[in-house]
């Protein structure tokens, strides 16, 4: 998956280990799951004409706050999410704590990363966006979100 490759090879991993004080390699293994995840929720979110207009405002937003987007999007099952994908990464030190860290950080980098291949490559902000989605349920950000997760 070319689009998802890119995105995980965008990812600061150097950084975010140090933030979360684990190797980069525990958080590679992490954000391998822990990315799709924040785009399998996204996806879901553009299904609903209403959400996928509220996702496409929180993309044009210049630096959006991710522990409010992971709440917004997962809410109540988050700790539950985390835990899930712990188990997926089998990865010693990569638990559902620090899964639950991660997310937020990078959700602003998913998000910035959608918002430009929404739009082609280039900016827009949130009208841009909405206009991608052309009131269609999924619209233009769907179609970016699944092919960045293989067409799902």
């Amino acid at each position: 998956m070319p689009g998802l490759d890119d995105l995980m090879g965008s990812l600061p991993l150097g950084d975010i280990a140090g933030k979360l004080g684990v190797n980069e390699a525990q958080a590679a293994a992490a954000a391998k799951v822990a990315t799709p995840a924040l785009l399998g929720g996204m996806q879901e979110q553009a299904k609903d004409p209403t959400e996928a207009k509220n996702l496409a405002s929180s993309l044009g937003q210049g630096k959006p706050d991710g522990g409010n987007f992971v709440s917004n999007m997962f809410g109540g099952q988050s700790d539950q999410l985390a835990g899930t994908l712990s188990k997926q990464a089998n990865v010693p030190g990569v638990n559902a704590g620090m899964i639950s860290k991660m997310l937020p950080m990078l959700a602003p980098i998913v998000m910035g990363f959608v918002a430009k291949k929404a739009m082609g490559g280039g900016g827009g902000g949130a009208g841009g966006l909405t206009s991608a989605l052309g009131g269609n349920p999924g619209g233009g950000l769907g179609n970016v979100l699944g092919g960045l997760l293989g067409g799902k």
